[in-house]
């Protein structure tokens, strides 16, 4: 009974500790919201954008899933900014025989890193 307890104090202390969503560094913030909208999964994307996704712009964000799922996205790198608060995250798109470099801006945000400003 007792490991039983302790077991489920540091299960319960893990995910406080998680917060609410987004990712441990900026990279998987990005990649873990592309890979949700792929899966159509708007709940999770919502977990990685600042102040989530307005219930107004979630079926647009659904429809896009199957337009994701046909993208070759890869995420190519970060750089953090000195306050250690902001960051920017570079990756590119590709789709139909067409290639394309982005970047999106990212803050921390309760010890998490989430998608900055989006606008579906």
């Amino acid at each position: 009974m007792r490991k039983f307890l302790v077991v489920l104090s540091i299960v319960g202390l893990a995910l406080m500790a998680c917060g609410g969503g987004g990712a441990g560094n900026p990279e998987d913030a990005v990649q873990g919201f592309f890979d949700a909208v792929k899966d159509g999964n708007i709940d999770k994307a919502a977990e990685f954008i600042q102040g989530g996704i307005p219930e107004d712009e979630r079926p647009m964000l659904a429809e896009m899933g199957p337009v994701f799922e046909m993208m070759e996205i890869e995420v190519t790198g970060s750089e953090i900014a000195e306050d250690g608060e902001n960051a920017v995250v570079f990756f590119s798109i590709g789709f139909m025989g067409e290639t394309t470099e982005d970047e999106i801006e990212l803050i921390l945000d309760d010890g998490n890193w989430k998608l900055e400003g989006m606008a579906f």
